[in-house]
């Protein structure tokens, strides 16, 4: 079977790979210069780094993390109803301009005099309090200094006599305007700030991103997209948006398209580590002081409570990460219009100890690179909400899964506990005892490293995925991570490579590589590009180099590519197993991208160093034998 991975990858790498992308997307991001596959997966990240940042973005795509301003303000001519006469929805999907939604309104005069504006204000009133209050002028706005343009693009349902008035202030700043007939083609439109001296100063300060006037006697609808700023806010802290979404019915879709997760951006930081360019060095500072915000400025912190505990949770907000009025970390979540209410995402409102660890190991890593204290306090104070909250000494041991919101918003404590975050905490804490020479953070490795050897199955040779009670294994599914993982993170239970090869590798419609689990529904690209970097630790370079091969060949030929980043997998809907309820898509991961550039540069990022380097220095763990199994 392995000389077959061998040649089916090879003959589709050589056949395929430069068909599917044209030399315009995969050649010449930057004229004429010519980029290697790792390169290109690079420079997949940097453009998701700064989708939301290049420009000022008022609307892009509904819910996107990236917008400033909010449609809360209004005002009309008649005593008609509001409602029966506009309509002003933002998630319109057919025939947009750009993205995978665009604005629709539709304007109904009931009497002569019916005229209707609309005002996009920061900050929203739903973002103050409970009530239906907009900002007229009382609290701060945005500071688009430097900014001398804002464009949008427009069209009208059919073509029409009427003329509408799009505008951008009229609080603290005049009014900036343009009169547009709207035609039935979709047109960019420009309203030049043209500031006078004295209007600088309040561009700084700018409260009403963009509006409109419509005064008509007539029934008016149109449309309404990428309404833009052109001003760059790329110095600003943020994370990348975990999944490329595209416009579907399928639920990822709507519910991952302004979702950052920490788990795969502390992989894109460690990504950025790996190479090591100036600007990848730029851009790791940026994740990595994020990352501090984060833990510093949590949604429910109280400021006037010392004793709040710091916490990181399991993702945040596309776009900026600080909220421009209340100085917290953003949350993602889905709009309802049913419920006229933002709902958050209970998932990244949790916080599981796998992610904090891996946080933990990216923040070690930039620590080790920049020698800034700030880094490892962070690290630390991560680790101890670990050790305070998860710690379990009953049964098996280790550190259970975290903390959840559950669905009536309460916060309760996860009792099972993973194999995989305990090898995150064994990693996260030995290396905080190497760098603070504190034993306590040694005793605390070896307690995860405990469970972890407890989940070993040394008749089938493969680890269970781990314990529902903390006293009996959870034997439903078994999962591949936790067998490369081990290899990274131990230097050791190499048999369970041969176990993932006889169980989760797959072959299915011209792709191959590594399920999640057993059941063989599809290739998961982030594990394949795992089980690469564990076969360059046992020296099985052919394999890895093979894997990929595969992998970039689904760089160029998978569905949703951009011919840069590499999909979650090789269909929709690929399954996790029993015990877990979600699933991965076709769709770019920043979190695939980045194991794949490990694979490519020979990195372990457990230990963020180069697989030799790191296979030099593990040899001293062995003298002590600390990894003597059960």
């Amino acid at each position: 079977m392995k000389k077959r991975i061998i040649n089916i990858c090879l003959l589709f790498y050589l056949c395929f790979c430069l068909l599917a992308c044209s030399s315009d997307n995969s050649n010449s991001d930057n004229g004429d210069k010519k980029y290697n596959n790792s390169d290109l997966a690079f420079n997949h990240l940097n453009e998701v780094m700064d989708q939301y940042h290049n420009n000022f973005q008022v609307y892009t795509d509904f819910a996107s993390g990236g917008n400033h301003f909010y449609p809360s303000g209004w005002m009309k001519g008649s005593n008609s109803d509001f409602e029966n006469i506009f309509s002003h929805f933002e998630n319109y999907a057919t025939d947009c301009y750009a993205g995978t939604s665009c604005i629709k309104v539709s304007y109904s005069p009931s009497a002569y005099s019916d005229w209707i504006s609309l005002y996009y204000f920061e900050p929203d009133y739903a973002q103050i309090s409970n009530s239906k209050w907009s900002n007229w002028g009382d609290l701060p706005g945005h500071n688009l200094s430097g900014a001398s343009q804002l464009t949008f693009w427009a069209k009208a349902d059919s073509n029409q006599d009427s003329k509408i008035d799009f505008f951008v202030g009229n609080i603290r700043l005049p009014k900036k305007k343009i009169e547009v007939a709207l035609t039935d083609q979709w047109t960019q439109y420009k309203i030049q700030l043209n500031l006078e001296v004295s209007e600088f100063e309040k561009l700084s300060d700018l409260v009403v991103g963009f509006g409109y006037l419509i005064d008509s006697d007539q029934p008016v609808t149109f449309f309404l997209d990428n309404i833009i700023f052109n001003k760059s806010i790329n110095d600003k802290l943020r994370f990348l948006r975990s999944y490329e979404t595209i416009s579907s019915t399928l639920e990822p879709d709507n519910k991952l398209s302004n979702i950052c997760f920490i788990y795969d951006n502390a992989l894109v930081l460690l990504a950025y580590l790996a190479r090591k360019t100036p600007d990848d060095l730029k851009r790791a500072k940026i994740i990595a002081d994020s990352f501090k915000y984060a833990l510093e400025h949590d949604i429910l912190k109280d400021d006037k409570d010392s004793n709040f505990d710091y916490w990181i949770r399991n993702g945040y907000m596309s776009g900026d990460l600080k909220d421009n009025y209340k100085d917290k970390a953003r949350m993602p979540g889905l709009w309802s219009y049913e419920d006229k209410s933002f709902f958050l995402d209970n998932f990244c409102l949790s916080t599981h100890v796998g992610n904090v660890a891996w946080t933990m190991l990216a923040l070690i890593t930039y620590y080790e690179e920049v020698k800034e204290k700030i880094y490892l306090d962070s690290v630390e104070r991560m680790g101890n909400w670990i050790e305070k909250y998860t710690r379990n000494d009953d049964g098996f041991g280790g550190y259970t899964g975290g903390l959840q919101i559950d669905e009536n918003g309460q916060l309760t404590k996860i009792q099972w506990i993973s194999t995989e975050h305990n090898i995150d905490c064994y990693v996260s804490f030995e290396r905080l005892y190497k760098l603070t020479n504190n034993i306590n953070w040694h005793k605390r490795a070896i307690h995860a490293l405990d469970f972890v050897k407890a989940m070993w199955n040394p008749v089938e040779k493969h680890f269970w995925t781990g314990s529902n009670d903390g006293t009996t294994e959870n034997k439903k599914d078994k999962p591949l991570d936790i067998h490369p993982w081990a290899v990274l993170a131990l230097n050791d239970y190499f048999e369970g490579l041969q176990w993932s090869e006889s169980n989760c590798y797959i072959e299915e419609s011209g792709f191959s590589g590594f399920d999640f689990g057993t059941d063989l529904d599809g290739i998961w690209y982030e594990g394949t590009a795992q089980m690469a970097v564990a076969y360059l630790v046992v020296n099985e370079n052919s394999k890895s180099e093979n894997l990929i091969k595969t992998i970039e060949y689904a760089q160029q030929n998978s569905p949703n590519n951009n011919c840069k980043g590499i999909v979650a997998a090789s269909i929709d809907g690929l399954t996790t197993g029993k015990e877990y309820d979600w699933k991965y898509f076709q769709r770019l991961h920043i979190g695939a991208t980045a194991w794949y550039l490990f694979a490519k540069y020979a990195y372990n990022p457990y230990w963020g160093m180069t697989i030799d380097k790191w296979k030099e220095q593990s040899n001293e763990l062995y003298k002590n034998n600390i990894f003597a199994r059960k």
